[in-house]
């Protein structure tokens, strides 16, 4: 065609052009991977705070309870630390593992010699003496 001017005398040369398009679907397959690979990545993130939020929330799955019910939800979770109170509370434990861990209890009682002395004196004996001594004096 070039040296007749022609259509009639054209030559049509086929290029070999299947290497790009081989080098364009793996180019766009390595793109694919990637925004997949970020997706996953953002929805791994996404289920670990909705996780978190789920347990700052308070749900119960035993109870089906959320927080509003946030006592069902220490009476769930009451029985799971029973071998970490202190043994004044160890006591309580047969009332109700609830209030074995929740309840307030007032201070410790402070025990001291004086109540031992007051406990081992005889009234008997001190109301006998102090009869003698009035009738003595």
């Amino acid at each position: 065609m070039s040296k007749t001017r022609s259509l009639d005398s054209a030559e049509v040369q086929e290029q070999n052009k299947d290497a790009e398009i081989i080098a364009g679907f793996e180019l766009q397959a390595q793109q694919f991977n990637q925004k997949q690979e970020e997706f996953s990545e953002f929805m791994e993130r996404l289920k670990d705070n909705i996780d978190e939020k789920a347990a700052q929330f308070g749900y119960i799955p035993y109870y089906e309870a959320t927080l509003r019910d946030r006592e069902y939800r220490d009476i769930a979770q009451s029985s799971e630390h029973l071998q970490d109170i202190d043994p004044r509370r160890k006591k309580l434990i047969a009332v109700s593992p609830y209030i074995a861990t929740h309840a307030k209890l007032p201070p410790q009682p402070k025990v001291e010699q004086q109540m031992y002395d007051d406990f081992a004196i005889d009234l008997a004996r001190e109301a006998a003496l102090a009869e003698e001594a009035q009738k003595n004096g």
